[in-house]
């Protein structure tokens, strides 16, 4: 994969970020930057570089992907009120899957928790 200024960005975007952007999030960041960049190039090279485990690609039903620079074993905390997306530390390690070893074959475990962010709980009128 040659690098070129583009990927460059595209890379460094998700990097310095810590709130799991959509490709549309990271698009719109770098419009300002290079106004040619196109959505599509902004994909292609996101699921390139989750592919290849400089990011991770965090799939959700129903939602957008998200990118995260962590590629470390970690779980995430989905806030469905404001959209946040956090990063938990994992409490389901690989190694407790290993009862499905002899089936199944675990390459990945993946834990998403939904609910209402504390900055969501503390507004008036909260239901959560």
């Amino acid at each position: 994969m040659k690098q070129t200024r583009q990927k460059t960005m595209i890379l460094n975007a998700v990097m310095n970020r810590d709130d799991h952007p959509t490709a549309e999030m990271v698009h719109q960041e770098l419009l300002s930057i290079d106004p040619h960049i196109s959505l599509a190039t902004v994909y292609r090279n996101l699921n390139t570089f989750a592919a290849k485990g400089k990011i991770r690609k965090i799939e959700m039903s129903n939602m957008k992907d998200r990118y995260d620079f962590r590629t470390s074993s970690h779980d995430h905390a989905y806030c469905v009120r404001c959209g946040k997306l956090i990063d938990v530390e994992s409490r389901y390690p690989k190694k407790r899957h290993t009862l499905l070893e002899d089936d199944f074959k675990v390459n990945e475990v993946e834990v998403l928790y939904k609910g209402i962010c504390k900055e969501c709980r503390n507004q008036k009128n909260c239901d959560g």
